[in-house]
């Protein structure tokens, strides 16, 4: 029984006294609500793809350069991850020991205009919980790998979970040299 319910109370704050307890059993329930609300938002910002790229730390000027990617689905639920081309499937971001970025190759352009991104074939790969998918890219197909020095690599994928929204993962930089 609330101080509002009791007999004494009662005289002196008529039905507000229930009127309040119904006010804070409204504002607790909303607030329960809110709480579960944040809770559901920290869970969507988790982690759900975890992707890798691994090389051969040195290469030699003109040979494939093999760029090894892993992409799990660390996540409980299943996650659409886009597939066209392995070529622009995953976007590679390559800066050389002077902070540049090497220029696009003849196929690194015909791939990213607009006829190269229609000769592709458009589909979504259904990644499992714990499943994953392996690629290789041959950096140097794409890029004018050319100059000798060291380079580091980062691998950036899109994916939407079921129910979401299209975002991207990120793999750690993998360091390269060209002798």
């Amino acid at each position: 029984m609330s101080l509002f319910e009791h007999k004494e109370c009662r005289g002196h704050f008529g039905d507000f006294g229930l009127n309040i307890n119904r006010i804070l059993f409204v504002f607790g329930m909303v607030f329960a609500i809110m709480l579960s609300s944040v809770a559901a938002q920290s869970k969507s910002n988790d982690r759900i793809l975890e992707m890798t790229a691994k090389s051969e730390e040195i290469f030699v000027v003109g040979k494939p350069m093999p760029l090894t990617i892993t992409v799990e689905n660390i996540s409980d639920d299943l996650v659409l991850v886009p597939e066209t081309c392995v070529e622009l499937d995953y976007e590679l971001t390559i800066i050389d020991f002077g902070g540049k970025s090497p220029a696009l190759t003849e196929k690194g352009r015909r791939m990213n205009s607009d006829m190269g991104q229609s000769l592709c074939r458009r589909k979504n790969l259904k990644l499992q919980p714990g499943k994953w998918k392996q690629v290789v890219i041959n950096a140097s197909a794409l890029y004018e790998m050319t100059r000798k020095g060291s380079y580091t690599i980062t691998v950036t994928k899109s994916f939407r979970p079921i129910g979401g929204v299209m975002t991207k993962v990120q793999s750690t930089p993998v360091s390269v040299t060209i002798e």
